[in-house]
């Protein structure tokens, strides 16, 4: 690579290990959602112990993961994954050499299980760029409900999110569907780029479970 391309490379590889740790956030904090959400039917007796506790944290979680959401796909922030994705593309061929680059490095060969070529990147990118199309309404669907809660309340109190949810319930499924391509299609490009897999949460995210465990045991030991 000439000084250009690796000043290019430099840039799309700042721009992946930002939108990476913004996915990573959105990953930890919808976990920690789901969780809420199942322990809520499975553990009631223990969650009523400290209601007002899971309340404003799944309030703070829910409004946490629309930040996040909206500072990966929003086209006006500086960094998002639409321009990202717009970059990668116009540098195709750059990250061939940018693989080329870490083979070299690696001694010539990865443990990967992929053969990488400007047709199987090329393949890739369009398969993306389609599907992005689709997960650009899903944003803007979530944008909006996301304008409800700070508009109907300046409190954002549990009791409005709960219930925009409610009349809203694909809110989480497309949180989940959009959370699980972004993270998708970053793994697939730090696997092209630079050969490496990320870890999607961070250790002990289900905490709350093996904390309800324990509580658990310790009443029905009494």
């Amino acid at each position: 690579m000439n000084n250009v391309e690796k000043q290019k490379a430099l840039r799309i590889k700042k721009n992946l290990d930002f939108l990476w740790e913004c996915t990573r956030e959105m990953n930890a904090y919808f976990q920690i959602i789901q969780n809420i959400i199942k322990n809520k039917s499975l553990n009631t007796d223990l969650i009523a112990i400290s209601p007002t506790f899971y309340q404003y944290t799944y309030n703070a979680l829910i409004l946490a993961t629309f930040s996040e959401v909206s500072r990966i796909y929003d086209r006006k922030s500086n960094t998002n994954f639409f321009k990202f994705l717009e970059n990668c593309k116009e540098n195709r061929e750059l990250l061939l050499k940018m693989n080329e680059e870490n083979l070299k490095e690696v001694g010539g060969s990865f443990d990967f299980g992929i053969t990488v070529s400007s047709e199987y990147i090329d393949e890739n990118l369009d398969c993306i760029d389609q599907r992005l199309w689709e997960f650009e309404i899903t944003f803007k669907h979530l944008k909006t409900q996301r304008d409800r809660i700070y508009a109907h309340n300046e409190s954002k109190s549990f009791d409005t999110i709960k219930t925009i949810i409610e009349k809203n319930s694909n809110i989480l499924s497309d949180m989940r569907a959009l959370i699980t391509f972004t993270t998708e299609t970053l793994e697939w490009l730090y696997n092209v780029i630079a050969q490496k897999h990320c870890s999607r949460l961070p250790i002990n995210i289900d905490d709350l479970d093996n904390t309800l465990i324990v509580l658990k045991s310790v009443f029905t030991s009494r």
